[in-house]
């Protein structure tokens, strides 16, 4: 797979947060030391190294904010140079991600609300604490994706790996979780590839994983799904690595 900046571009040096206010502005070619914060619609951010301030930083390296729309992210890497319990990849929604890299951070892609698309990216080697005061000293619950609410969410043909908790976990936080399709995907670790949460909250509605490929290196031995029985997702041709169908699920 071929995700994040691509080899032999010069990037340009910014030493400082981007905060994006103008609406369909494209930032590319820069190697920003800082965080990039959106306050506008249809930005795209291409060709691009985000990796947080040098004395560290807190949030999302992206911070989608609330009521706004259009977000592309392709061919671009997002890292946390300087390592902590309070840095994340992406946060937000109405975000598309495309050939992405994203690494050393908690959770690699915080889904808040409705229309996102993650696609041919690679999430990996999460940062993982034994003791992180975000989960009272217990640790850290990192996730490659992790969905609190919304709807029209597709995660396809992406490579997700290195977790602690789970590579797609959808936990009704936010409010109640429908339409979204895992699909094509390469997944591995975590204590099950992926988990759904109804939390108080009705069944999770209209779940489609097809056609993804589940790692056997859970902690939960061979745990593909973990999920409430009131929760059905349609499957659809999953398998093992060894070749195995995924035809059950650990009851949570």
């Amino acid at each position: 797979m071929t995700a994040g900046v691509p080899k032999g571009l010069y990037l340009k040096p910014v030493f400082h947060d981007l905060k994006i206010t103008k609406d369909g502005t494209v930032v590319e070619g820069l190697d920003v030391h800082g965080r990039i914060i959106i306050k506008a619609n249809n930005v795209t951010i291409r060709n691009t190294m985000v990796r947080g301030s040098d004395t560290g930083s807190r949030n999302g390296l992206i911070d989608m904010t609330r009521d706004f729309t259009g977000l592309v992210v392709e061919d671009s890497e997002i890292f946390a140079t300087v390592e902590s319990y309070w840095v994340n990849g992406i946060i937000g929604d109405h975000y598309t991600l495309r050939h992405v890299n994203i690494h050393n951070v908690i959770d690699q892609a915080q889904i808040t609300g409705d229309d996102v698309t993650i696609e041919d990216s690679w999430f990996h080697d999460n940062l993982h604490y034994e003791n992180d005061p975000n989960q009272d000293g217990t640790p850290s619950h990192d996730d490659s994706v992790e969905m609190f609410g919304g709807k029209n969410v597709v995660i396809r043909n992406n490579v997700l790996d290195d977790v602690w908790n789970a590579n797609l976990q959808l936990s009704q936080v936010l409010g109640v979780i429908s339409d979204v399709t895992f699909e094509g995907n390469r997944v591995n670790t975590g204590f099950c590839s992926i988990n759904l949460s109804q939390k108080k909250l009705p069944p999770i509605e209209r779940i489609v994983i097809k056609d993804n490929t589940f790692g056997q290196d859970t902690r939960h031995p061979n745990c593909a799904i973990l999920r409430p029985s009131t929760t059905e997702p349609i499957m659809e041709n999953n398998v093992y690595v060894d070749g195995t169908p995924v035809t059950g699920f650990v009851p949570g």
